[in-house]
C-alpha cells in the first residue's frame, strides 16, 4: 500500500483521490474521505461508519482500537506537542 504525504489542507489530497486509485484519505484533524465517497473531509460520514464497524464487532472501541495496535500498527502516536491549560476559567452563567 501507498501512502502520500501532502501539504496542509484537505484540497491537496482530494486531488489524490481524484487522480488516483486511492482507497482513502485523511488528515491529522480528523477530515477523512473514502473511495467513492465526495473527496472532502466527511465527519458525519466517519462517525457513521464507526458507529456500523462498533455494532459489527460487539465490542467496545478500546477493545478494537488495542486488538489493532497488536496485530497491524503498533501504538498509535503522533508528533504534535499537547499542551495543558493550567488556568482556571470561571463557568459562564448562560
Amino acid at each position: 500500500m501507498n501512502v502520500y504525504e501532502t501539504p496542509v489542507g484537505f484540497n491537496y489530497i482530494a486531488d489524490y483521490m481524484l487522480k488516483g486509485n486511492v482507497l482513502i484519505g485523511g488528515e491529522e484533524s480528523g477530515g477523512i474521505s473514502i473511495k467513492g465517497h465526495v473527496p472532502e473531509g466527511d465527519g458525519i460520514l466517519m462517525g457513521l461508519l464507526l458507529l456500523e464497524i462498533l455494532a459489527d464487532a460487539g465490542v467496545p472501541l478500546v477493545e478494537i482500537v488495542t486488538d489493532l495496535a497488536k496485530n497491524n500498527t503498533g501504538r498509535p502516536a503522533t508528533n504534535v506537542p499537547t499542551f495543558t491549560c493550567t488556568h482556571q476559567f470561571p463557568k459562564r452563567k448562560w
